[in-house]
């Protein structure tokens, strides 16, 4: 998580264990800062210079710390109404570094120490200001205003003091939802520019600058391989720099024409993307990439791995990398600290074990909702203290897993996961997914996953999508 000061003259870094860190331009340390609480996001840099981290404790009480760019704790009080680590949106600065906070209740404007000034809410209509991207201010119609798109995917000029300036629709007809039903997840991307244009990224892989009159200036061409832009920043000489979710980083041109596009070598979504001067700085995964237009510091990736020769192979490479994903994702392993068995471990007997299934995709209306048919299964494994053994005979594994531990004369704790390969598209770099976790009557959800081959050869996640839950 990265930002950089408004006099581009340091660089903020929060870690994974919460270490804000404060670098120079040469990317020297000034100072770092361990927070006590779990940081969330990245830092928000007001026009004046002080952070604001998003932080909660171990109770999941929401709160923001406040800093100088010397380090030191400033005063700041954050509004009760926004005490739920899940309801806020997003935030941005206005001009006299006014907060600026959005969440589904509404629009608040506060003061540097959390004074309310304008509260823009409407607890009656808890989805009327919500909007699917992260707020921008500028300038609207010759006056400060909060832009932001709303779920019908609607750009929208707000004044400060809670008056609408312009709305500008996107698209027409609305979008439709995600597989899970969310409008929030209709993402677009957001950039103000010093010279007055507001840069927005579709989920086509296009770009589009709106002037400050909410009238379309220019438009880049849309580009699918791209994935929807997640990420949007307004540099140098009108450049705009972005970054799509399926791994690039666009460098694009005023005018929208000559994108260049850069797709990352590495596994990883690209999640931080700051302007510098000459060019933009990305993170991805634990690694920070700068891209300038200096040839004498040019780092070539290494060459490609070979895409896979067939759906076959791919999906020999996805299952797996979805078992992988059960057993350090989502049983918590460390990767490498299981040993595989050749000894079936129900002989064994563990006091608990877990089940985990590769299964032929579901078909009919069941397939909308349950992605795979545990009846059909296609391989089984049993995982047991550190211990994990694929059985020859999967029906057999499942058989006595369910007599042992599920429908038992004592029922035991049980967990039982179901993956499976959906669909892999025609290059063999990208696939559909499933994965869900039965234990219990009420106890269980289910998950459709986005995956991507990287250059690199190796698979990674694009998105998530929680499909059901009991």
């Amino acid at each position: 998580m990265i930002g950089l000061a408004p006099d581009e003259k340091q660089l903020y870094l929060v870690d994974g264990d919460s270490v804000i860190h404060a670098l120079d331009s040469s990317g020297s340390p000034i100072w770092k800062l361990a927070s006590p609480q779990k940081l969330q996001n990245v830092p928000s840099i007001a026009p004046s210079g002080d952070l604001y981290l998003d932080a909660t404790d171990n109770r999941y009480k929401h709160t923001w710390l406040r800093l100088s760019p010397q380090g030191e704790t400033l005063p700041f009080t954050w509004p009760q109404a926004f005490t739920s680590p899940f309801i806020l949106s997003a935030v941005a600065f206005g001009p006299q570094s006014e907060l600026i906070l959005l969440a589904p209740r509404g629009v608040s404007v506060l003061d540097a120490a959390g004074a309310v000034l304008h509260d823009c809410s409407d607890p009656g209509q808890k989805r009327k200001f919500f909007a699917n991207a992260g707020p921008q201010v500028g300038s609207a119609a010759g006056q400060p205003a909060l832009f932001y798109v709303d779920p019908q995917d609607v750009l929208v000029a707000l004044s400060l003091d809670c008056r609408v300036v312009w709305r500008l629709p996107l698209s027409e007809p609305a979008p439709s939802l995600d597989p899970g039903g969310n409008p929030e997840k209709l993402s677009t991307a957001l950039a103000w520019s010093p010279q007055g244009m507001l840069y927005v990224g579709r989920a086509n892989g296009q770009v589009l600058a709106i002037d400050s009159k909410g009238t379309l200036a220019w438009s880049s061409r849309p580009d699918e391989r791209l994935g929807q832009i997640t990420n949007i920043r307004s540099g140098e000489a009108g450049k705009v720099y972005a970054l799509g979710q399926l791994g690039y980083f666009l460098a694009v041109p005023p005018g929208g024409q000559d994108t260049r596009v850069h797709e990352f070598y590495d596994p990883g979504l690209p999640f931080a993307l700051q302007a510098l001067p000459g060019g933009a700085a990305v993170l991805q995964g634990s690694a920070l990439q700068v891209f300038n237009t200096d040839p004498t510091r040019r780092v070539n990736d290494p060459p490609a791995v070979p895409p896979p020769a067939g759906p076959d192979q791919a999906r020999q490479e996805i299952v797996q990398y979805l078992l992988d994903d059960i057993l350090t994702y989502r049983l918590g392993l460390k990767s490498g600290s299981y040993q595989q068995m050749d000894q079936p471990l129900w002989e064994k007997d563990p006091a608990q074990a877990v089940l985990i299934v590769l299964a032929e995709a579901a078909s009919g209306e069941r397939s909308e909702t349950f992605g795979v048919d545990g009846d059909r299964p296609l391989r089984a494994w049993w995982y047991a203290d550190g211990e994990l053994y694929e059985a020859t005979d999967p029906q057999q594994a499942i058989s006595i897993y369910e007599e042992r531990y599920v429908n038992g004369p004592t029922p035991q704790r049980w967990n039982r996961y179901n993956f499976g390969v959906i669909s892999i598209s025609p290059d063999a770099r990208q696939a559909k997914a499933y994965v869900d976790l039965r234990c219990g009557g009420l106890c269980g959800s289910g998950y459709s996953l986005s995956l991507k081959r990287s250059l690199g050869g190796a698979w990674w996640k694009i998105s998530e999508w929680m499909l059901w839950i009991s």
